[in-house]
Order: C-alpha cells, then sequence, then structure tokens
C-alpha cells in the first residue's frame, strides 16, 4: 500500500474557496476514479505565525507505484487549471510517495 501525498501551498492574499472547490469536485473524484487509488485525506496544514502562504496536505491510498503513476497522467491537466486560476507562482505543489508500514 503506497500513500501518496500532495501538498498545495496557495498565496495567503489568494482566496482558498478555488482550491477547496476544486479539489473536492474535481481533482479528488477524479483521483477516486482512477484504478488502484482507494481512499483520500484532505486537510489545511497547521502553520502558526505563517502570513505568507496557506498549505494543504491531499494524501491518497493506492495500491501500489503504478496506480499512482496512472493517476499522475491525469492529476497534471488538472493541476495545470489550477495553476492557469490562480496564475504561475501564486499556487505550487510537491508530492512524496510513502511506504505505509502500519494503518488502522
Amino acid at each position: 500500500m503506497i500513500l501518496y501525498n500532495t501538498t498545495f501551498i496557495i498565496e495567503a492574499t489568494a482566496s482558498p474557496d478555488f482550491l477547496t472547490e476544486w479539489a473536492t469536485a474535481l481533482y479528488i473524484r477524479a483521483a477516486l476514479a482512477s484504478p488502484g487509488i482507494k481512499g483520500h485525506t484532505f486537510a489545511l496544514i497547521a502553520t502558526p505565525g505563517n502570513d505568507e502562504a496557506r498549505s494543504y496536505a491531499l494524501q491518497f491510498m493506492a495500491d501500489d507505484e503504478a496506480a499512482v503513476a496512472v493517476w499522475e497522467e491525469s492529476a497534471a491537466r488538472f493541476r495545470s487549471e489550477l495553476e492557469k486560476h490562480y496564475g504561475h507562482g501564486r499556487v505550487v505543489w510537491f508530492s512524496t510517495y510513502m511506504d505505509v508500514l502500519s494503518h488502522s
């Protein structure tokens, strides 16, 4: 089992509403329809004292790295739409693969 985390960071002056609606209405639904993606967690990352940006973690449980690779092909198109909305450099993201050692 793979935990696939993508952290999205938007400028504090940018409205978070588009990102949260985009994630819940489009991105998460598309990911869960992708073969091998089993579930998700979407969270606002607490960053006390950081007035410059808001960070969100979006995690998907996947059968294996191959399932994530399939999803990544579609994810690029969705992320491009996100960047078009906010503008280049006002939203960034990075992804991490994690092997799940224990889960309950």
